[in-house]
């Protein structure tokens, strides 16, 4: 866990010498999907406490939800030196009451009436949302997704920008979210089902080589399971020794 969580920090200076090459205006929506039930946590695993290290190297507790959402809305700001808007959105589904408590006020929140049915109808959520802001992109995020640091989210955009077409997370070969969606895709988004999320779509357009691949480690990282989250404060520790 240690050794990954090393790769995931590596590149962030070729991260941020792309912020002055994009030159362009166009309106992104970010959509962070935390409507699961996290049935194999046994709890609300959103809400769990968790530590992790910021970039000044301080311990930064707080609920997992909101260390995904701290992270989006600051690649949103970095990105307002640019022609790029960003809106960050939260789908929230089981959990909603809980969940909605701990976000700040200010954040726009959807709801996914239709959670039961898996991941894809929590795409289906946020695509609506992003027709109704008229978005150029729709970028899908997971909540759980706690290995992926904002340098990582940061690159998928400004890969975006410059190669104009569907960019996506890979490590090892294994493509998946964080990925971006331009508009023109937005109703092939609305024909997915199950809990596979995007991946079909993903792998089609990779076939089809329309699709941007950037390299993020932290995609193998999530928090599933409690142990999982035992592992990470292990990591952390390790990290701070």
């Amino acid at each position: 866990m240690t050794e990954l969580l090393n790769k995931v920090s590596k590149g962030a200076a070729d991260n941020n010498a792309l912020i002055n090459e994009i030159n362009s205006t166009h309106k992104l929506v970010i959509a962070l999907l935390a409507a699961g039930a996290s049935s194999r946590f046994e709890g609300i695993k959103l809400a769990e406490p968790i530590d992790v290290i910021n970039t000044i190297g301080q311990v930064k507790r707080q609920p997992l939800l909101l260390h995904s959402l701290d992270k989006l809305q600051s690649v949103a700001k970095q990105l307002e030196s640019t022609s790029l808007h960003c809106d960050v959105v939260v789908v929230l589904g089981a959990h909603h009451q809980a969940l909605m408590a701990l976000i700040p006020a200010g954040v726009r929140v959807i709801t996914n009436p239709q959670w039961q049915r898996g991941l894809s109808s929590s795409i289906k959520t946020a695509v609506t949302t992003a027709k109704q802001l008229n978005a150029d992109a729709l970028m899908v995020t997971l909540a759980d997704h706690i290995g992926v640091d904002k340098d990582a989210y940061t690159l998928i955009v400004k890969r975006w920008l410059l190669e104009r077409k569907t960019c996506c997370a890979c490590y090892q070969h294994s493509i998946g979210v964080p990925a971006i969606f331009n508009a023109d895709l937005f109703n092939q988004l609305q024909q997915l089902t199950g809990d596979k999320g995007a991946k079909p779509l993903l792998k089609q357009l990779a076939s089809q080589d329309e699709l941007t691949v950037v390299e993020v480690p932290g995609i193998a990282v999530d928090i599933d399971q409690r142990e999982d989250v035992v592992v990470w404060q292990q990591a952390i520790k390790q990290q701070l020794s």
